[in-house]
């Protein structure tokens, strides 16, 4: 390695695959003071007891993040409540120094307990996002009335850096009715965020929660093409929330019996790169036996032949996990750019229709031996 110290130019010959990334300086990733009800509407919601939502005003240690002069803390009157975010990366970055903190009122009783964790759990999580590996927990103390910071944080540790995902959790427990709600909130997620020069990193993901999303067009949030796009409605599925702008939809199949609609995205790789081990992600509903009325994702090197397809479900009407895997298919070993499709058919105008949501592609960012890097 050779490197000029007055130009502050590091310049990196590449012999074999390692992770080579641009640090940036550390910041707050994601906020949620919970003051909307599209901020809460982005959590999965576990447990046995019913969140509530009241305004935090009353509390010196409570304040508008985000400066739209609302802000509430979320309170349970019994049980447990779960609430778990999960923060992707922006494609082509990777995350560290993560660290997750909030606010907790245990009102008075050891048993009133407010607590917050971490997961680095990566895969599908679908619906049920709870029974995941929680690290770096943090509670309230034993006893104590007043609110109190709360810090998970993982920092230098090995597993939460150079990732592309990390969950959250906060719990709000309940076992004694003899004082007041314990409540938290003010959650912040802070960490670097880095450019990933290879390893494996999310390229490019799709919520459908933004106009620009449910479009087609030249523009990197815009789907390449869209067939019949009069025949998709979008409606409300805000936890499925995975661009982080407390914005989420699912696209539904409508129109008439025996017919399909396809979303089509061309994925370029960074210059100099390859891809590598590409997997398509979403969630997608069905309705019929047979696999008569169903969402499908699909994968292509060249946007003609789809020879990479998730599995069909079996059964009626259902939601389920779609993935297209090509981690076992050579031809996907070194592409420079990939193609994704969604397959939504509809095999009849009554019965439920078929949608996807929450879409993300995952690759290993591959750089060739020998090549020349230079990072400013």
């Amino acid at each position: 390695m050779f490197i000029n110290i007055k130009r502050m130019i590091a310049v990196i010959v590449i012999l074999d695959m390692c992770i080579v990334v641009q640090q940036a300086a550390a910041s707050v990733l994601y906020s949620n003071d919970l003051g909307t009800s599209t901020q809460t509407a982005v959590f999965s919601v576990e447990g046995n007891g019913t969140p509530v939502y009241m305004d935090a005003s009353s509390d010196v240690a409570y304040s508008d993040l985000d400066g739209d002069g609302l802000y509430r803390w979320v309170q349970n009157g019994y049980g447990n409540i779960r609430l778990v975010k999960t923060y992707f990366a922006p494609p082509f970055k990777i995350l560290g120094n993560l660290a997750y903190t909030a606010n907790g009122n245990e009102t008075g009783t050891a048993l009133n307990d407010v607590f917050i964790q971490v997961s680095n759990d990566t895969g599908l999580r679908g619906d049920a996002r709870d029974g995941y590996s929680w690290d770096y927990i943090d509670h309230t103390t034993n006893g104590s009335s007043t609110s109190e910071p709360l810090s998970s944080s993982p920092g230098t540790d090995a597993g939460y850096n150079g990732i592309k995902e990390v969950s959250t959790r906060m719990w709000v427990g309940r076992t004694s009715t003899s004082t007041i709600d314990p409540y938290g909130g003010q959650m912040r997620i802070t960490g670097d965020l880095s450019d990933a020069k290879s390893g494996n990193v999310w390229i490019w993901k799709n919520d459908f929660g933004t106009a620009v999303q449910q479009s087609a067009g030249s523009g990197a949030d815009n789907w390449t093409t869209i067939s019949e796009s009069s025949n998709i409605t979008y409606a409300d599925r805000s936890y499925d929330d995975n661009d982080n702008d407390n914005l989420a939809e699912r696209a539904t199949k409508t129109g008439y019996a025996s017919t399909t609609v396809y979303f089509t995205k061309r994925i370029v790789a960074p210059s100099g790169t390859f891809f590598g081990n590409v997997i398509a992600t979403g969630l997608g509903a069905s309705d019929k036996a047979n696999y008569s009325t169903f969402a499908q994702l699909q994968l292509s090197v060249d946007g003609i032949d789809w020879n990479i397809m998730s599995d069909l479900p079996v059964g009626g009407s259902q939601t389920y996990d779609m993935v297209a895997d090509s981690t076992d298919n050579s031809d996907y070993d070194q592409l420079t750019e990939v193609w994704l499709r969604i397959k939504m058919y509809r095999w009849a105008t009554y019965g439920n229709s078929p949608w996807a949501s929450d879409i993300k592609v995952s690759a290993d960012i591959v750089i060739p031996p020998g090549t020349l890097i230079i990072i400013n």
